[in-house]
Parts: structure tokens; C-alpha cells; sequence
């Protein structure tokens, strides 16, 4: 059955299509599992994936969503 809108799964179907070398479906798995709950590992692995890609602005968002996650969690 597929869940749509559980953010683990989302983050799990990320991190295996990295190991692909799958780049651009890692980032939307993982961007939609951060929209949906913006856990630190997810959020650091989706600006580690934006990083590798040459999108370094929007690593250096997801990395200031990273601090800000882990000073207010």
C-alpha cells in the first residue's frame, strides 16, 4: 500500500536512489519527506545532495534549516 505522506518512507526511497546515483529523484523524495517533517538527517542529506549537484544556494538553505532544527529542537 503505498503512504504518500510518510515522511520516513520518503526519506528511506531518497537515500536509495542516491545510492543510484539518482540525483534529481533523491532531491524529491527528500524535498517532499522535509515538507512533510523536517527531520535534521533528511534536511543535511537533501542540502548534501544539492551540494553535489552544484546548487549551492539551496545547500546553504537546507544547512541553515539544519542549525535552526537542531537550536530549537
Amino acid at each position: 500500500k503505498l503512504r504518500p505522506n510518510d515522511y520516513q518512507l520518503l526519506s528511506a526511497m531518497g537515500k536509495v536512489v542516491a545510492a543510484m546515483n539518482d540525483y534529481k529523484a533523491a532531491i524529491g523524495y527528500y524535498k517532499q519527506a522535509v515538507e512533510i517533517a523536517p527531520q535534521q538527517a533528511v534536511v543535511a542529506a537533501l542540502g548534501d545532495l544539492y551540494a553535489l549537484t552544484g546548487k549551492s544556494d539551496e545547500a546553504k538553505q537546507q544547512y541553515a534549516l539544519v542549525e535552526s532544527i537542531r537550536l530549537t529542537g
